[in-house]
């Protein structure tokens, strides 16, 4: 049985004569195609350059108006200012929004634009509303100055285009607030609000003895008695009864209205 087993193992044929065979089957299967002639292949091959050509203009083509649609948008948004507003010709106070804890150091690097490129005749001031609180620390009182609102500088100016890249531009300042961006005029009774514009008070307006209530500040709504009176610094001191005892405050003019007898 072994000796069997051995013989038709020796009867099959190696792989090279395995090989030849299949390459010879190959071979005859290819001549049985019919091959298309010369101009076919040609014709078809143009077939297909001019499919491809047209497909890579038509791709070209929408490529190009997206990128002239997204330019035209980023243009847009980068430079609303330049094409929506128009410049002015009397200065006005506007609101520049800024980065948080920025507010400072975005009114220094103001007020050396202005000094560097003399501004002057175009900005006219640079601020930080303050208010004054009274906290209470370890039983005592005393007033703090805080920023009014933070985040937010003011400033004056005759608006143009070109301060308003140089002022968008610096650092800290995320642009101006208003509608979309754009740069509004702040009103006489905001400007009035945020204590931006020094209300002067001629002599005489007020005396020592007047009555006087706080309309504004940390002591809002208490009434006093003007003890001493500044009209250089605008401000006045006024005794105040303050948690049942006697406080001397100094106050200024915009913040204290007469009361009439």
């Amino acid at each position: 049985m072994a000796n069997n087993q051995k013989n038709q193992e020796a009867k099959k044929p190696n792989i090279f004569v395995r090989m030849g065979r299949r390459l010879k089957e190959t071979f005859s299967e290819l001549k049985r195609v019919t091959w298309p002639t010369f101009p076919k292949v040609v014709k078809a091959t143009c077939v297909v350059l001019v499919v491809v050509a047209v497909f890579l203009v038509v791709v070209t083509g929408i490529n190009y108006g997206l990128n002239e649609l997204l330019k035209l948008i980023t243009d847009i948004e980068r430079k609303p200012m330049a094409t929506m507003v128009a410049d002015t010709v009397n200065p006005c106070w506007y609101i520049l929004h800024t980065y948080s804890g920025y507010e400072s150091m975005v009114k220094d690097s103001l007020e050396r634009l202005i000094e560097n490129n003399n501004l002057q005749s175009m900005i006219f001031d640079v601020k930080i509303p303050m208010e004054q609180t009274i906290e209470e620390k370890n039983g005592k009182r005393k007033v703090v100055e805080r920023k009014l609102l933070p985040c937010y500088v003011f400033i004056k100016m005759i608006y143009s285009n070109q301060l308003w890249y140089w002022v968008t531009n610096t650092r800290g300042v995320t642009g101006f607030v208003g509608p979309q961006g754009y740069p509004i005029p702040m009103k006489e009774a905001e400007i009035r609000k945020m204590h931006l514009e020094d209300v002067v008070v001629e002599e005489g307006v007020y005396a020592v003895g007047d009555k006087v209530n706080v309309d504004s500040g940390p002591l809002e709504g208490f009434e006093g008695v003007i003890t001493e009176i500044n009209v250089a610094s605008q401000k006045v001191r006024v005794n105040i009864q303050m948690f049942g005892r006697s406080t001397d405050a100094e106050v200024e003019f915009s913040n204290i209205t007469k009361i009439q007898d």
